[in-house]
């Protein structure tokens, strides 16, 4: 089997749908989702679980976007768009029942549908559960509640890699 054939059939089928849509800004987006078919997150800031995560686009949407997966030891993650318009990863459950954080979300709040590889590395956040203790000892916070454990963290930088993505030069 081709690499990556699940998901250029994917990438294939955001391009056809935008081009039905016909609007410059939804083929605007579903290009560069289509461009960001794999792609890698990095930091050193979570615990190991979660520092170096390999995303596939899978066929599912959730509020009108894509949703990746990330293999992790002990299930999958999902990184998804939130009611809040917000990228979110969580875990199955979590995407399951639209939970609006997650344990780890970008702080960019986009009215438009956005692609993961297109926000800002600098406004990522996480709770407890998925950070190292010291960093998250130090870190700023972004949201604090009564309840310790939700409390979210400023990540400093997760940088993201496109690993596969459909070429401007292919035919969808």
């Amino acid at each position: 089997a081709m690499p990556y054939h699940a998901q250029k059939q994917v990438g294939r089928a955001l391009l056809q749908s935008a081009c039905l849509d016909g609007t410059k800004r939804v083929l605007k987006t579903a290009l560069a989702q289509a461009r960001a078919l794999v792609f890698k997150t990095k930091t050193s800031f979570l615990k190991k679980k979660y520092q170096a995560l390999r995303w596939v686009v899978t066929d599912r949407v959730k509020n009108g976007s894509p949703v990746w997966t990330a293999p992790v030891e002990g299930g999958e993650l999902f990184m998804y768009r939130s009611t809040r318009k917000r990228m979110t990863v969580g875990s199955e459950s979590q995407y399951a029942a639209g939970c609006a954080f997650g344990d780890i979300f970008n702080d960019e709040k986009t009215d438009e549908v956005a692609t993961p590889t297109d926000l800002p590395s600098d406004m990522w956040t996480s709770n407890a559960r998925v950070t190292l203790p010291a960093q998250y000892a130090l870190a700023e916070m972004l949201i604090k509640h009564s309840s310790r454990s939700c409390d979210f963290a400023c990540v400093p930088n997760m940088y993201i890699t496109t690993v596969y993505g459909l070429d401007d030069g292919e035919p969808a």
